[in-house]
């Protein structure tokens, strides 16, 4: 039988509802309360979420969610929850199931294509969560990037009566991805921001917007990117969601909106000059001076000691409880 969880009302703490609201939150003192409030009601939603998926008896259960949807965080929480419903979740990401790198797909350029169900090696994988769920000893795999090729010997697992699979990765929705088992055996989540607070001004936000403002942060804090190079490559991230994700969305059991009402004015601080950086002869520089008019309606609240460190927002500008 279908659980059908899908979409959940987010509340509107505050009276926030508008950028306005929210810059009258911070001119009166009262962001901490918002903050508190936003993360207190996101973990509520994962501690319910987490009680019904132990209240179904399934044990396969299936994450996914387009780029910078905060899967890492959500993933590890639901976890612990899943644990505090005393049941010892077993996690699997499908990227240690990569096929080896000379097996590995090419798109029409010539290059890796590591998005396509193809660069998993699905057939390992069955085998695999066929094993675990039967109560077998399991040598999983673990994915060397460097070498290129599935590493043995170093997680070999068995697990009890009952215990759940955490599984995390793009395909995750997809049956192709588990051909041998059930829907009726499966919970699917599905991870996105999708942000509820309205702009005063005639230049809005789409969803897509919302998560590239938190992969500009994430890239230049983890990964030494510039904003230019993240916007140049998001066309191609865009085209691998609408290939691979998207279409699989609705299949889910729930969906989970990751957006934090408050995020907005924590991420300017750190996006906002490296959208400065981009030169106005850049091709880049149209989007850029888009989400700059976007960023400019709203305050910066420059202190990110308010923002806890399980949330979902440290993934993106750093001091992550989940994230290395």
């Amino acid at each position: 039988m279908k659980i059908e969880l899908k979409h959940e009302l987010k509340d509107n703490f505050l009276g926030v509802q508008t950028t306005s609201d929210l810059n009258k939150v911070i001119y009166l003192n009262q962001y901490p309360t918002l903050v508190r409030l936003e993360e207190a009601y996101a973990d509520k939603r994962i501690v319910e979420l987490a009680s019904t998926i132990a209240k179904s008896g399934k044990r396969i259960i299936l994450i996914a969610g387009p780029s910078s949807s905060g899967k890492t965080t959500f993933t590890k929480k639901l976890c612990v929850h899943l644990a505090v419903n005393h049941l010892q979740p077993l996690y699997l990401c499908t990227d240690d199931y990569f096929v080896n790198r000379e097996d590995t797909p090419r798109d029409e350029n010539g290059e890796y294509n590591f998005e396509d169900l193809d660069a998993v090696d699905v057939d390992l994988f069955n085998k695999n969560l066929k094993g675990l769920l039967n109560g077998d000893e399991v040598d999983l795999p673990v994915f060397d990037f460097k070498e290129g090729r599935k590493v043995f010997g170093t997680r070999v697992t068995k697990m009890e009566e009952g215990q759940p699979i955490v599984i995390e990765g793009i395909h995750a929705l997809n049956d192709a991805l588990t051909p041998l088992f059930k829907n009726s055996e499966k919970f699917k989540i599905y991870i996105c921001p999708t942000p509820s607070i309205k702009t005063d001004t005639s230049v809005g936000l789409e969803p897509d917007d919302f998560r590239i403002l938190r992969r500009i942060s994430r890239d230049a804090a983890t990964r030494g990117h510039s904003a230019e190079a993240t916007i140049k490559a998001w066309g191609k991230v865009r085209a691998g969601e609408v290939k691979n994700i998207i279409p699989y969305a609705e299949s889910a059991d729930y969906y989970f909106n990751s957006s934090l009402i408050y995020e907005i004015c924590v991420l300017k601080k750190h996006v906002w000059p490296l959208l400065q950086d981009i030169s106005p002869k850049s091709v880049e520089f149209e989007t850029a001076w888009r989400l700059m008019e976007f960023l400019r309606g709203f305050e910066s609240y420059d202190d990110d000691s308010i923002v806890p460190s399980d949330s979902v927002l440290k993934e993106f500008i750093g001091g992550s409880l989940y994230v290395d």
